[in-house]
């Protein structure tokens, strides 16, 4: 198999790379036998099917070698060949196929499910051969088709921008070019970034579609979430096809709007925008009764899931409910959401509410994509979706939601108590919140990064192991809402909030008085 892929068109670059992580596996694994390093080769080199190891160029031709197959199976004997079959129950097929005599029945032990192994009868691969050359049964020669020609798989995989020099050990490590915006004739925002890092010839897009409907109301968050989770399913099958091509894509939202990702190979990256795009405006894909309801129970059963959660989980979910607006809890809606009985409802959403709105689109392109690429994903996002125009002063009464933190004054102190809903996790949880800036730079929560690095080692060391406090003891930084704090979570048994509360204030005063008698060479080695 290995002489077979080496002589099937495949890259000798990529070739050499796949040969050179099984030589790897196989020194670090001296049981591993040699068929087992064919396999993790012939495995490696076919990332995404069967298919695309038999190809023959390397995904770049549309038709499979029929002629590298026929060689390939030829020199395949009873001796050599392992045959899998897989059916959703152990039906008559498999009897077909094997020796009954020396059949087996057993269970996986990680999945549970039953499986049957046999040994193949000597004329199995006779039947192969002739199904594959059309003189087998009907039945054995369309179970044997290989599958259509999947069109997201890449035809180009060049790299497109220029490499970076390898940064020397004695100088600082260059930084990547940021994104820079490029201007439209519709003057929506577009930021771009060509990838000089990475030599990948990959892209990601980032699409945030911002527009209040989305998040006006806990119905309507709810609606939109429903949306989002009947696209997914509507999209299976073309997530799927991506995915074995290298790309993927996910359709979410925030409380600004609806947000799209798309990554993978940049070659036919331009077809999955336009079938998601498409997908998301249109109401058939949504009008699935049964897709409705599989949706819908499993985003009840995630919000009704908040009142087992563990402890920590409340005290955070608490700290964001408490210093943010704009957030709706998962008890608010847990209520709108059985309140949404019928897929019609999400439908009259989707046309009534969502596709008469005007959108403000903000686009990101970075990666393996030119400037003019980067305007031509603009141009599918203008033509496929109800954008509003920039140039017209917004006039609604219900402008773009933005989600604010609360900042706290000087001295200010807020504190928030909830009793824990789940009755049978009986641990105690505080959070404590030192709220240090809004809106910080990169240089700014440099400082707050260095101190939550040392404070983390420190509470852990006062909190869990002296004072024996609690289980779990985490110190770091957050940012809620453009607002940094230093946080300060523990998870106790043996003590309850106010006193977790008073033992971590004392803490902090310890911390900051350690940190002020460092010496600057000892600062340093922090």
């Amino acid at each position: 198999y290995v002489a077979l892929l080496a002589r099937s068109g495949i890259p000798p670059a990529v070739r050499a790379d796949y040969m050179a992580e099984c030589r790897l596996r196989f020194e670090r694994q001296p049981g591993m036998s040699a068929t087992h390093l064919a396999q993790v080769l012939a495995h490696g080199t076919a990332d995404y099917d069967a298919q695309s190891a038999l190809s023959g160029a390397y995904l770049l031709d549309d038709e499979p070698d029929h002629d590298l197959i026929q060689s390939f199976v030829a020199q395949l004997t009873p001796d050599n060949a392992v045959v899998m079959v897989s059916s959703g129950t152990l039906d008559p097929l498999m009897t077909e196929l094997a020796d009954r005599t020396t059949e087996r029945v057993a269970v996986d032990a990680d999945y549970g499910f039953a499986y049957r192994r046999a040994e193949a009868r000597s004329d199995l691969l006779d039947e192969l051969r002739a199904a594959r050359a059309g003189d087998g049964p009907p039945d054995m020669q369309a179970a044997l088709c290989l599958p259509a020609p999947n069109e997201y798989f890449p035809r180009r995989l060049d790299f497109k921008g220029t490499s970076l020099p390898l940064a020397s050990p004695a100088r600082a490590p260059l930084v990547p070019p940021a994104p820079r915006q490029l201007s439209l004739p519709s003057r929506h925002p577009l930021y771009h970034c060509l990838d000089t890092g990475f030599d990948d010839p990959v892209v990601h897009l980032r699409l945030l579609l911002r527009s209040p409907v989305v998040y006006a109301t806990p119905r309507s968050a709810v609606l939109t979430s429903l949306l989002c989770l009947l696209i997914d399913d509507a999209l299976v099958d073309v997530a799927y096809q991506a995915e074995l091509a290298g790309l993927s894509y996910n359709v979410g939202y925030t409380h600004e709007g609806l947000t799209l990702d798309f990554s993978g190979y940049d070659d036919r990256m331009p077809s999955l925008v336009r079938v998601v795009l498409a997908s998301l405006r249109d109401p058939l894909v949504v009008r699935d009764g049964a897709a409705f309801t599989r949706v819908h129970d499993g985003l009840v059963r995630r919000l009704a899931s908040y009142a087992t959660s563990s402890s920590h989980a409340v005290a955070k979910a608490g700290a964001d409910s408490a210093l943010t607006d704009l957030l709706y809890t998962s008890p608010v809606k847990l209520a709108a959401a059985l309140d949404v009985t019928n897929v019609e409802e999400v439908e009259r959403f989707l046309t009534d509410d969502l596709l008469e709105a005007r959108w403000s689109p903000l686009l990101l392109v970075h990666g393996n994509a030119t400037e003019a690429e980067a305007r031509q994903y603009a141009a599918l996002v203008e033509g496929a979706w109800p954008l509003c125009d920039p140039t017209v002063p917004v006039t609604s009464s219900a402008p773009c939601q933005v989600r604010r933190g609360v900042v706290l004054t000087a001295g200010e102190r807020v504190v928030r108590r909830q009793r824990h809903p789940n009755p049978s996790d009986t641990n105690s949880t505080v959070e404590v919140l030192f709220q240090v800036g809004q809106d910080l730079s990169p240089e700014e929560l440099a400082p707050l990064a260095v101190f939550a690095r040392h404070a983390d080692k420190f509470f852990f060391q006062q909190l869990r192991t002296v004072r024996q406090l609690g289980y779990i003891v985490w110190a770091g930084y957050r940012v809620i809402a453009r607002v940094a704090y230093f946080r300060v979570l523990v998870v106790s048994t043996a003590a309850g909030c106010a006193r977790l509360e008073r033992e971590v204030t004392e803490c902090v005063a310890e911390q900051r008085a350690a940190l002020a008698a460092l010496t600057p060479a000892e600062f340093a080695q922090l």
